[in-house]
């Protein structure tokens, strides 16, 4: 009797030393790899998700702090001597080639987007607007002379409003590369600024801009956001006839 016990003892014993079967290790195996996938995947979704968020808050800070000392600059020109113009633009291509002494001066050699010049007559100098890699960062900036004033701008356009028959009204827009453009007539500047914000690859594809930022490379997936408004030149409208 205590041997037939014994043996009953014996054998659930082993039984409960059995451990787990092949399949039930594979199905165990799968559903942590299922398990931890779907963490990698949370991860990974979460830091895409920061990237784009942090992109976008430096591009919109760039943007908005850029058009706001851009029009601060626009609202005081033509205080010195209204009688004459208060600014002229250039294009690009001539922002990069000969300019004035008085405009040379006050440019960076490496500009990359179109100039604006507010003229100051009373000292015979002047304020140079427009972007160029920061020197020491090569990270596109707002310059104005030969301060750099914010980093994270990647263009900026002009387009410049003409009161053709003095009526204090804007009777038509044109850009800085507009032939024979008066600019006496200028009562007002409609500036479009692209401000850029990320490290390369903050977004998962590339961004087609609108104009007029259709033709900017975004090939970078950086995040590009563009902002503008219209400026009116209060001192050239005071002065007007």
């Amino acid at each position: 009797m205590m041997d037939k016990n014994k043996q009953q003892y014996q054998h659930r014993y082993k039984r409960g030393q059995g451990g787990f079967s092949l399949i039930e290790l594979m199905i165990a195996l799968v559903l942590g790899l299922i398990i931890v996938g779907a963490v990698i995947n949370a991860f990974l979704a979460m830091s895409q998700t920061y990237k784009v968020q942090d992109a976008l808050s430096r591009a919109q800070e760039s943007g908005r702090f850029a058009l706001e000392l851009v029009s601060q600059e626009l609202r005081m020109a033509g205080f010195t001597d209204t009688a004459q113009r208060a600014l002229i633009g250039y294009p690009q291509v001539t922002a990069q080639a000969s300019l004035p002494s008085a405009v040379d001066d006050q440019v960076n050699d490496a500009v990359t987007s179109e100039m604006l010049f507010i003229d100051t007559h009373d000292s015979g100098g002047g304020l140079a607007l427009y972007v160029a890699p920061d020197g020491q960062s090569g990270i596109s900036t707002l310059y104005a002379g030969t301060q750099a004033l914010v980093e994270g701008v990647a263009s900026i356009i002009f387009s410049y409003g003409l009161d053709t028959n003095n009526d204090f009204q804007v009777d038509r827009f044109a850009p800085s590369s507009t032939v024979g453009i008066d600019w006496t007539q200028v009562v007002a500047v409609r500036v479009w600024i692209l401000a850029v914000g990320g490290e390369r690859g903050a977004v998962d594809t590339a961004q087609t801009l609108a104009a007029p930022f259709a033709a900017v490379d975004t090939s970078d997936r950086r995040l590009y956001q563009a902002f503008a408004t219209t400026i009116a030149l209060r001192n050239a409208l005071l002065d007007k006839p």
